[in-house]
């Protein structure tokens, strides 16, 4: 086990994993580690084998996965049939404190979740790619769309 290096962590962080990627990481050491930060994985296409509290689950997109800041995991993503796209989100706890409680209490005893092909899935992409794009502009410091999280409470 080891704490990922990263001396000082973004107040926040958000890209597209894709299926190169998730490859690399199958083919990786990818031992059990501990981040600095949270983490919060949204899956559109792929799969996810999350080891967590000592417990492996495997899931298939579309997901949610959250991983709060000092625990144990180690995070697998796979394909299905041959596609993996997944947003993972880095933040700092005081980036949205309020929020960060709540999402500790959703998912502490389920860090990843299946969820259902519904209205509500394809608009978190949608604000992952706004995101993405807001955090790609010159001069972006900090994200303004912090009411994302609101769709997992």
């Amino acid at each position: 086990m080891y704490t990922m290096p990263n001396a000082t962590p973004p107040l926040f962080q958000i890209y597209q994993l894709d299926a190169e990627e998730a490859l690399r990481i199958q083919q990786s050491d990818n031992l059990p580690h501990k981040h600095l930060y949270e983490e919060l994985i949204i899956g559109e296409y792929g799969t996810l084998e999350h080891f967590i509290d000592f417990e492996t689950v495997q899931c298939s997109a579309p997901l949610a996965s959250f991983v709060t800041k000092g625990k144990l995991h180690r995070v697998v993503p796979g394909l299905q049939n041959g596609l993996c796209r997944m947003w993972v989100i880095r933040f700092q706890s005081d980036l949205i404190p309020e929020t960060t409680f709540q999402l500790y209490a959703w998912y502490h005893h389920h860090a990843t979740l299946s969820l259902q092909h519904s209205a509500c899935f394809p608009r978190m992409l949608q604000l992952c790619q706004m995101m993405a794009d807001e955090m790609t502009r010159p001069g972006t410091r900090v994200l303004h769309h912090s009411s994302f999280t609101e769709c997992f409470v």
